[in-house]
C-alpha cells in the first residue's frame, strides 16, 4: 500500500493540468500513486493524458456530475494510507513537498493534515495564506481548510463517508466539519504545501459557496450537539468525546516537542 494516493481532476483545463502533473512527478518523494479523472475534456487535455498516462495507476475520462463526483470517482480507485487532491491548474511550489509530509507524517499522528497556501485572487498577487495551528469549532462556522493543502487518511472516507453531492460546491467543507466533530484529529504542517488560484468553481462563485458553507453548518452541527446531549440521555457522551480531542491533542504537541528536542 502506497503511503499517498494524489487524485487529480480536470476538465477542459489542458495548461493547468499539464502543470500540475509536472508538479508531482518532479517530487522527491515517491511512494506515492497517481490517479487522473477526466470529465471528458475536449480540449488539449485528451493530448496530455496520452503523453503522462504512464504516471498514472489509473486514469479515466468520461462525462461526471461535477467536481465532487470526479473525486469521488478517484477515492473509489485510491489505495494509499492518505489521499491528496491536487486539482488541474494547482501546483506543488517546491520537490519537497511530499517529502515534508512524509516527514511529519511519520513522527505524529494525525487523521487529516493540513498546510499553508500560496493562494492568487483576482488581481494576480500572490499571497501567503497561513492557518491556524490549532482549530476549533468557531473557526469552522466562518472559515475552512484548502483540500488541495490536505492529506487525509483515506479510511475517513469510510468511516465519514466520501463527498456529499447536495453540496455542489462546498462538499469538502461539509466533509472536513464532520470530521472534526466526530473528534478526528487534524495536525498543521507550517509550510506553504500548494500553488492556489482563485480562478476554480468556488472562487468564481464565491457568494453560493458561503452559502452552501452555512447550510452545511445548519444541517450538521444540530444533530451533533443533539447526538452528544440525549443518546441515551447520558451526558457522559459529551464529555467522553471532548477528553478524547483533549487527548489527541496532548499527543500531538508530546510528538512535536520529542522531535523538537531528539
Amino acid at each position: 500500500m502506497p503511503k499517498l494516493s494524489i487524485i487529480t481532476i480536470n476538465y477542459n483545463n489542458g495548461k493547468g493540468l499539464h502543470k500540475t502533473i509536472e508538479s508531482v512527478i518532479g517530487q522527491s518523494f515517491t511512494d506515492y500513486e497517481y490517479i487522473l479523472i477526466d470529465g471528458g475534456s475536449a480540449d488539449e487535455s485528451k493530448q496530455i493524458i496520452e503523453k503522462y498516462k504512464d504516471r498514472f495507476v489509473y486514469w479515466i475520462a468520461e462525462k461526471d456530475n461535477g467536481i465532487y463526483d470526479a473525486m469521488n470517482k478517484g477515492i473509489d480507485k485510491a489505495t494509499g494510507e492518505y489521499t491528496m487532491f491536487l486539482n488541474s491548474g494547482d501546483y506543488l511550489p517546491d520537490k519537497n513537498v511530499l517529502l515534508e509530509f512524509s516527514k511529519v507524517s511519520t513522527a505524529t499522528t494525525a487523521d487529516i493534515f493540513y498546510g499553508n497556501i500560496l493562494l492568487e485572487d483576482a488581481d494576480n498577487e500572490i499571497k501567503d495564506h497561513e492557518y491556524p495551528s490549532a482549530l476549533s469549532l468557531d473557526f469552522w462556522k466562518i472559515y475552512t481548510i484548502n483540500h488541495q493543502a490536505a492529506f487525509i487518511k483515506r479510511s475517513l472516507f469510510t468511516e465519514i463517508g466520501k463527498y456529499d453531492m447536495a453540496y455542489a460546491l462546498a462538499a469538502d467543507y461539509a466533509f472536513f466539519l464532520k470530521c472534526f466533530i466526530y473528534g478526528k484529529l487534524f495536525s498543521h504542517i507550517n509550510k506553504q504545501l500548494v500553488y492556489f488560484k482563485l480562478d476554480g468553481v468556488s472562487g468564481e462563485n464565491k457568494s453560493q459557496y458561503q452559502l452552501q458553507m452555512q447550510q452545511a453548518w445548519n444541517n450538521i452541527t444540530p444533530g451533533y450537539l443533539k447526538l452528544l446531549y440525549t443518546e441515551h440521555h447520558d451526558f457522559t457522551l459529551m464529555l467522553k468525546h471532548r477528553i478524547m480531542i483533549l487527548a489527541k491533542n496532548l499527543n500531538r504537541q508530546y510528538g512535536r516537542l520529542k522531535k523538537t528536542f531528539r
